[in-house]
Order: structure tokens, then C-alpha cells, then sequence
């Protein structure tokens, strides 16, 4: 796939600790099984998004591309497209709070945490494979 996963093993330990978070913040607050499925089902969709977002984005940084002019543009293109994707996420969410229950609502924002971070985790590991000399 040509992946170089561009951040450090503090980062990837970090979206750990993020999602760990999100997990266990979202099983103290709701106690039944529908709420549960719910953040479950949730997590499952953001981290398809994001993780076929953020695969193309550390697809493109690979070294052969960045030496490129077009390599660089698509790598800025595809970071916009990023950001736009978590602003008009955040932006959307909040704009939900005013239509939702509040639990259902902070299952949404907690299941979007985790749905950010578990590709950061993913990627990760799939660069440790593909080029072992990648860990840092």
C-alpha cells in the first residue's frame, strides 16, 4: 500500500488512552444494552470513514511522492479534506444536541472520539508491518 504512518508511538498511545477513555466514560453513563449497540454501531461507521481517509492521507506521504510537486498538493489536499471532515463532524454533532436526547448525544461524540482514533491505531500497526524500521 506504500504506508508510512507519519506520527510517533506517543501519538499512537495516546489515541489509546483516548479511546479507552471513550469506552469506559460511555459504559459508566449508560446501563442498558440498546445504548451500548448504539455507541457500538456508531464507533464501527466514524472508524470506517476515518480510517479510509486517513489510509489515502499517510498513502500519499509516502518519501517517493513528497519529493514531487504533485506528491505535496495531494498530501495538502487530502489534510483539507481531513479537517473539513472533523469540522463539519463536530459542527453536525453539535448541531444534533439540539434535536437528540443528551445520552444519545454524548454517545454520538464519545463514539466519534474512539471512531478517530482506533485507524490512528490500525495504521500503525499495519505501517510496523509493511516497513519495520518505521517504529519510533
Amino acid at each position: 500500500m506504500g504506508l508510512r504512518y507519519p506520527h510517533t508511538r506517543k501519538w499512537v498511545l495516546f489515541s489509546c488512552l483516548l479511546i479507552a477513555l471513550s469506552v469506559v466514560f460511555t459504559l459508566s453513563v449508560s446501563s442498558d444494552v440498546f445504548s451500548i449497540l448504539l455507541y457500538t454501531l456508531f464507533s464501527f461507521a466514524f472508524t470506517i470513514f476515518f480510517y479510509f481517509i486517513k489510509a489515502k492521507l499517510y498513502s500519499e506521504s509516502t518519501p517517493q511522492q513528497d519529493e514531487t510537486e504533485d506528491g505535496e498538493h495531494a498530501s495538502k489536499r487530502y489534510a483539507l479534506y481531513m479537517i473539513l471532515a472533523l469540522i463539519l463532524g463536530l459542527s453536525s454533532l453539535f448541531l444534533l444536541s439540539l434535536f437528540v436526547d443528551p445520552l444519545i448525544w454524548f454517545l454520538i461524540i464519545t463514539s466519534f472520539m474512539t471512531g478517530i482514533n482506533i485507524p490512528e491505531v490500525i495504521l500503525y500497526i499495519q505501517s510496523t508491518k509493511s516497513y519495520p524500521s518505521n517504529k519510533k
